[in-house]
């Protein structure tokens, strides 16, 4: 499953077809996101949490990639092209 977002309202809506989405099964989702001067905790309108760390190389740019947790997602994103991927636990 892949998504596109654009602005926080997308983002926001996204959150409803994620949830369907874990709910029928579907464990993983790309995620893209072109927010500018966006980080993963505002990407996926989180707080900031000291659950988020750096966890190494994105597959798609070699940047560094952050993980957080959120309720039963994992979130696993690029902080240089914004490539990320979220997993059910």
């Amino acid at each position: 499953m892949n998504i596109q977002a654009y602005s926080n309202k997308d983002i926001q809506h996204c959150a409803g077809i994620l949830q369907q989405a874990l709910s029928e099964g579907i464990t993983e989702v790309t995620v893209l996101l072109s927010t500018l001067n966006a980080t993963i905790d505002q990407r996926f309108a989180m707080p900031p949490s000291p659950k988020s760390r750096e966890i190494g190389a994105c597959p798609e740019c070699g940047g560094k990639t952050q993980i957080a947790n959120v309720d039963r997602v994992t979130i696993i994103a690029c902080r240089k092209c914004r490539w990320s991927k979220m997993v059910d636990k």
